[in-house]
């Protein structure tokens, strides 16, 4: 509890440093980004050349099409969560402890997102996928076990409530899913 404690100070801090508007959030640009990655992958699997039966059957079962229409919900519906400097991928991997100093690390993926994704894709971390790429959606974390944390984080920023934070959380959980199934694409 102490060390998760201190990461979600350390996050709150991370988030209250804001570069300001004006970009379309990193999980929008990104799933957007990523999903043409995995056009051209399916595209290519089907190509003579390189084909692969096994591969090219599993590309087929994705309905990219119907991913790409997900991503235009999620830029109308999440539109009014609060955005902020994120870190975007905040796994037990990505946390360095120094006896009592916590820092958070590796940041190739920050940049401006919607603060709920950044707390989705950590608490998903809690659930596997980050070292195995298992990930058991029985495991995130419960509400009871997501309050302590979000206590703290609150408690760091001042401004906003923990209730406050597990509904952003809610509402991003979703494209936090679909960002990092297109990445594992």
């Amino acid at each position: 509890a102490e060390v998760a404690e201190a990461v979600a100070r350390r996050l709150a801090a991370l988030h209250a440093f804001d570069e300001g508007g004006g970009t379309e959030p990193w999980a929008i640009s990104t799933a957007t980004e990523w999903l043409d990655g995995a056009q051209r992958c399916a595209k290519a699997l089907e190509d003579p050349r390189c084909y692969s039966p096994v591969l090219a059957r599993r590309a087929r079962k994705i309905d990219l099409g119907g991913v790409a229409a997900r991503i235009d919900e999620f830029r109308d519906s999440l539109s009014g969560l609060p955005q902020c400097f994120c870190h975007n991928d905040l796994s037990n991997t990505n946390v360095h402890r120094d006896g009592q100093t916590t820092r958070l690390i590796d940041f190739e993926f920050a940049g401006r997102n919607y603060r709920g994704f950044d707390l989705a894709v950590h608490f998903s971390h809690w659930a596997g996928g980050a070292v195995d790429g298992r990930y058991n959606d029985a495991a995130f974390p419960t509400p009871a076990e997501q309050r302590p944390f979000l206590e703290a984080y609150a408690a760091a920023d001042g401004a906003v409530t923990a209730e406050a934070l597990a509904e952003e959380i809610r509402a991003a959980l979703p494209l936090a899913h679909l960002v990092w199934g297109l990445w594992a694409l």
